[in-house]
C-alpha cells in the first residue's frame, strides 16, 4: 500500500497535479510506522513539504517539519538526514530566514561529505548558492554553483539537478551585471533542460528560464539580436508541454509571460488577450497568488489602452484576492526582495491614481467628489495593509471599523495622502468634509532621491 501511494504521488507530480500529489503524501504519512519505515516517512515528509511550498503554504510546511524534527534522532541514515536538513534549509530561506537556512545547510554539507556522495554534496551546494543569492552575493553564488555543477559534470543520473544549477548560474551571472558569455550560458541551460523528459520538473525549469528572459530582456538584448524570438519560441514550447501535462499552475504563468512579451512590443490588444487567458486558467486552477497578479496586470493594460472603468474593476478584484493571501504572499521569495513595496503597495497606489484620473474627467462636482472619496478609501485600506506588513500581524487592523473619515477630521486640521506613481506625485488633501488633490509631474525615482537628500540635510 505504501509503495502504491508513493507511485501515485510520483505520477501526480510528473503531471503537475500538485493537489493530488499532496493528498498521496499525506496518506503515506498517516499510514506509515516510523519505527519500521523511517526512510519512507522522511521521504514522504520532504516531498509533502516541497509540495506545500509550491502552492504557497510555507507555514504549513514549517509546521510539518517541526513536528518531525524530534523524530530525526531515531534514524542513523546520513543520506536521509542530508535531504531533510537541505529541504528544511530551503524552507527557511523561502521564509526569509537566511541565518537559520545556513545553519541547516552546514549540517547537511557535513553529513554529505561523510558519505562522499557527489550528488548529495551538489544538491546542498546548490542550496548554499541560493542563500548567497538571497544575500545579494552574486559572485560568491556563481562560484558555489560552478563547484556544484563540476561535481556532477560526468554523471548520467543527475540531469534534472544539472538543469537547476545551470539556470541558477545563468540568473546569477545576469545579476552580477557582468554579462560576458551570457548568451552561451542561456543556450546551455536551454539545451540541458529540453533534453529532460516531459514532466512537471522540466516544466518548472522552462518556466523559470522564460521568466528570466522576459524580465531581463533589456539586458539580454545587448547580447542577443533575437531575444524576443527566442522567448516567443520557448514560451510556445512550454505551453505545449503544460497543456499536455494539464499543469494549470504553470500554464497560467506562461500565458502571463506571453502577455508581458506583447506588452514590451507595445501590442496591448494581444497582451490583454493572453493575460485574460492567464486569469481564466488561474481561476480554474485555484491559484489566488497568481490570480491577483494577473488581474493587476490586466487592469494596468486596460488603463494603458484608455479603458479606465474596466481597469478600475480589475484593480478592485485584484485587491480583493490580495486581501485573502497577503500572509502567505510575504513568504516564498528566496531572493532578497521587499515584497510589500514591489508586489502589494503599487496595486493600491495605482488604483487610487485611477480614481483621481476619473475625478479629472468628471463633468460635475458630485461625481468628482465620489471618485475622490473612492481614492481616499483605497489609501485608507493601503494604510491598514501597511500596518499589517510592518507588524507582520493581520490582527492589528482586524477589528478596525469602517467609518466616514471626513466627518472625523478636527477643525483647522488637514490630512495629507501622498500617492507616488512612476511618473507623477499626487497629494490628496482632506480638510473638514472637502477633498482636493495636487499633482506634480516628477518621476518616482527623482521624488525618492529628493526625500532622501532632504532627510540627510536634516541630520545635524
Amino acid at each position: 500500500m505504501l509503495s502504491r501511494n508513493l507511485t501515485k504521488h510520483k505520477a501526480s507530480n510528473q503531471r503537475g497535479v500538485i493537489e493530488k500529489a499532496i493528498q498521496s503524501w499525506e496518506n503515506v504519512l498517516n499510514m506509515v510506522n516510523i519505527k519500521n519505515n523511517a526512510g519512507i516517512y522522511f521521504s514522504a515528509l520532504e516531498h509533502l513539504g516541497c509540495a506545500y511550498q509550491e502552492i504557497g503554504h510555507h507555514q504549513k510546511a514549517m509546521k510539518l517539519f517541526k513536528q518531525a524534527d524530534p523524530l530525526l534522532t531515531t534514524i542513523s541514515c546520513y543520506y536521509r538526514k542530508v535531504l531533510y536538513h537541505s529541504s528544511l534549509a530551503d524552507l527557511y530561506l523561502s521564509l526569509g530566514d537566511k541565518e537559520k537556512s545556513m545553519i541547516f545547510l552546514k549540517k547537511a554539507i557535513a553529513d554529505a561529505k561523510k558519505l562522499k556522495d557527489k550528488t548529495l554534496i551538489s544538491i546542498v551546494m546548490n542550496n548554499i548558492g541560493n542563500v548567497m543569492m538571497a544575500r545579494n552575493k552574486f559572485n560568491s553564488a556563481l562560484k558555489v554553483y560552478s563547484k556544484a555543477l563540476s561535481l556532477i559534470k560526468h554523471s548520467k543520473q543527475d540531469d534534472e539537478l544539472k538543469s537547476a544549477i545551470m539556470i541558477n548560474i545563468f540568473i546569477a551571472r545576469l545579476l552580477t551585471g557582468k554579462n560576458y558569455n551570457i548568451n552561451k550560458l542561456l543556450r546551455k541551460a536551454l539545451v540541458q533542460t529540453k533534453r529532460l523528459p516531459d514532466s512537471h520538473m522540466k516544466l518548472n525549469y522552462m518556466t523559470s528560464l522564460n521568466a528570466s528572459t522576459i524580465y531581463f530582456s533589456d539586458l539580454l538584448s545587448k547580447n542577443f539580436d533575437d531575444i524576443e524570438q527566442i522567448a516567443q519560441k520557448e514560451l510556445t514550447q512550454t505551453l505545449e508541454i503544460a497543456n499536455k501535462l494539464s499543469d494549470i499552475r504553470l500554464l497560467t504563468k506562461n500565458y502571463d509571460y506571453i502577455g508581458h512579451l506583447y506588452e514590451q512590443k507595445g501590442k496591448l490588444k494581444q497582451a490583454i488577450s493572453y493575460t485574460q487567458k492567464a486569469i481564466f486558467y488561474a481561476s480554474q486552477g485555484k491559484t489566488p497568488e497568481s490570480l491577483y497578479l494577473w488581474l493587476w496586470q490586466s487592469g494596468r493594460l486596460y488603463n494603458l489602452s484608455g479603458e479606465k472603468e474596466k481597469a478600475i474593476k480589475l484593480y478592485q478584484q485584484s485587491i480583493n484576492k490580495l486581501t485573502s493571501i497577503k500572509k502567505e504572499l510575504f513568504s516564498g521569495y528566496r531572493l532578497n526582495k521587499d515584497i510589500f513595496n514591489e508586489k502589494i503597495k503599487p496595486v493600491y497606489l495605482e488604483l487610487s491614481g485611477l480614481f483621481i484620473d476619473m475625478a479629472d474627467r468628471a463633468n460635475n462636482e458630485i461625481l468628482k467628489k465620489k471618485h475622490l472619496k473612492s481614492a481616499l478609501e483605497v489609501m485608507e485600506n493601503f494604510k491598514s495593509a501597511e500596518l499589517q506588513d510592518y507588524f507582520h500581524d493581520e490582527c492589528v487592523t482586524k477589528n478596525k471599523k469602517k467609518s466616514n473619515l471626513l466627518s472625523k477630521i478636527p477643525d483647522n486640521t488637514a490630512l495629507l495622502y501622498p500617492i507616488s506613481l512612476p511618473e507623477r506625485l499626487i497629494v490628496l488633501v482632506c480638510i473638514s468634509d472637502r477633498i482636493n488633490y495636487y499633482t506634480r509631474h516628477i518621476s518616482e525615482y527623482d521624488f525618492n532621491e529628493t526625500v532622501i537628500n532632504y532627510r540627510r540635510n536634516l541630520t545635524p
